[in-house]
């Protein structure tokens, strides 16, 4: 389960480590490996059987990117990140400052080709993390889908990319690929004080959610295309909005009928939005009530729905969607004319 250990770096597992985690033969990264394959440990005692039902996990669907595909998805939708530095006069202490950046997936310009694994951001010389860089060029940026007001943060999927940055010439070239990812850079782009940083990508971690998450090499990375529904993001903007803008009610009508398989707890749906899309998967944020043992409470989750058949191209979108609502109107009618029956 992802590549080796960083040098110097051993695992250590706690006594409540499985037996099987703990065979003396195995090595100590193959023994967290183990640990960690078998996910977060669910409490299973009836007093807590409420928190088991509600995990956001339940709500998951199995028609899924693989997570270095979603790894590489969350990189390119996203601009903004958390850049961790060792602090140049504390060589031991990281420094963490947000950042915009940009991940294009590769340019059409011969003489400066980007690659998948790099990644370009500016800096201002003003900034501490640029005079970190240039001491050591070693750091990591963090990317996360979480926002401010989320609940459940640790639900929602992140990224963490591991490299050198290099400090290069900023050219016509990438200026244009950085203000592409990041419109308002245009007005401080052109600033003598800020100069530009490319991050050569060497190992990733990523996280989808509770108890789902791996490392990846940078050849896993760069071989891994790109989702071929998600990298037209023009495209996938105008469904997002014209679904939350136009058809609220068949966004609740595709995520009740998701849930309704999956538990019969849900009891009202007062909002579902559309957060992402892919050639599989519609994410959605729902706000619902749940229903216990004599009373209902509000929740919230991100709730992800398989198109019927996966697609090829955004062109597709329209006609997956409206195949989705359908569907779901469809059983809805069927459980109708059952429960009257």
């Amino acid at each position: 389960m992802g590549s080796k250990s960083s040098k110097g770096r051993q695992p250590k597992l706690t006594t409540t480590t499985t037996a099987a985690a703990q065979n003396e033969q195995s090595s100590p990264e193959e023994q967290i490996k183990a640990y960690r394959s078998k996910g977060h440990q669910i409490p299973t005692d009836d007093l807590k059987k409420d928190f088991r039902d509600n995990l956001p996990t339940k709500l998951a669907t199995a028609s899924r990117l693989a997570l270095v595909e979603q790894a590489k998805l969350l990189l390119f939708e996203s601009n903004t990140a958390v850049l961790s530095t060792m602090t140049y006069d504390e060589p031991s202490t990281p420094f963490g400052s947000w950042i915009s950046y940009s991940a294009e997936i590769s340019s059409s310009d011969e003489k400066e080709p980007f690659s998948d694994n790099k990644v370009l951001f500016l800096c201002s010389n003003l900034a501490e993390h640029t005079t970190n860089l240039r001491e050591n060029p070693r750091c990591s940026l963090f990317v996360s889908t979480a926002s401010s007001g989320d609940v459940e943060v640790l639900a929602k999927s992140r990224v963490t990319i591991l490299g050198k940055a290099k400090e290069v010439e900023k050219s016509e070239a990438r200026l244009t690929q950085f203000c592409k990812a990041n419109p308002d850079a245009k007005m401080y782009a052109q600033y003598d004080d800020f100069v530009m940083f490319v991050l050569d990508i060497e190992r990733i971690r990523y996280i989808e959610g509770f108890g789902k998450m791996d490392w990846f090499s940078s050849e896993q990375f760069q071989n891994c295309p790109l989702d071929c529904v998600a990298r037209d993001t023009q495209a996938c903007k105008f469904a997002i909005e014209h679904m939350n803008g136009d058809h609220s009610s068949s966004c609740v009508a595709i995520v009740k009928h998701h849930l309704l398989q999956k538990t019969t707890k849900i009891h009202q749906i007062q909002s579902s939005k559309v957060l992402h899309i892919n050639s599989k998967e519609l994410t959605f944020d729902v706000e619902f009530m749940v229903e216990g043992e004599g009373e209902t409470s509000k929740n919230r989750r991100v709730v992800r729905v398989p198109f019927l058949e996966p697609l090829t191209n955004a062109t597709q979108l329209r006609a997956a969607v409206i195949a989705l609502t359908k569907k779901a109107e469809s059983d809805d009618v069927e459980e109708e004319k059952d429960g009257g029956a």
